[in-house]
């Protein structure tokens, strides 16, 4: 996530997310196992750092 917030300008995301979610619906309507994932990466694409971030000790930061 972190390459593309870096390389990509806002717009270029949006752009990402509208593309991706095309293909999601190329044949049929997406599942809801794809529309959660498309919600999820669209949050975090926009978002400038991730919400809350856990090291592997626990520790929150």
């Amino acid at each position: 996530m972190p390459l593309f917030r870096e390389k990509l300008t806002g717009e270029e995301r949006m752009q990402l997310v509208e593309m991706l979610t095309k293909v999601a619906s190329a044949h049929s309507a997406p599942s809801e196992l794809q529309r959660e994932a498309l919600a999820r990466l669209k949050r975090r694409l926009i978002a400038g750092k991730p919400e809350l971030a856990t090291s592997r000790a626990g520790h929150f930061g």
